[in-house]
């Protein structure tokens, strides 16, 4: 079962945001500060398994914009589910950041809350 790709029209711009949990990006990334208690809303495009970098990285489409974001354990699971709850269909999702948990001095658990709007469907 996987995730139906949106169709975007190729004469439809994407920008293409990075999202960073709680924190200011270093460099001149392109980003999208998500705080404790915020979300984003929209498609999740795929899921990506990176070979460069160790966690997945979801794609999630709003309106003009596809939010790249790294999908720590408990997004990933959360996701997971959601997926075989809904049936591979494309469903409007909102991901909600719910904290960071210090694990040790070198880990940290970043948690997310994930709900869906099984009305709000993308067509086959």
């Amino acid at each position: 079962m996987a995730w139906k790709k949106v169709e975007v029209k190729e004469e439809k711009h994407l920008d293409e945001v990075w999202v960073s949990f709680g924190k200011e990006p270093k460099g001149d990334v392109n980003a999208k500060v998500i705080n404790e208690g915020e979300s984003i809303e929209g498609y999740i495009e795929k899921i990506t398994k990176s070979t460069k970098f160790k966690q997945p990285i979801v794609s999630l489409i709003s309106g003009d914009v596809r939010y790249l974001m790294f999908a720590p354990k408990d997004l990933e699971k959360k996701i997971d589910s959601l997926i075989e709850e809904v049936d591979g269909k494309m469903v409007y999702t909102r991901i909600t950041f719910t904290g960071i948990k210090e694990l040790d001095e070198d880990r940290k658990a970043y948690t997310f809350e994930v709900e869906y709007d099984d009305e709000n469907v993308l067509e086959e």
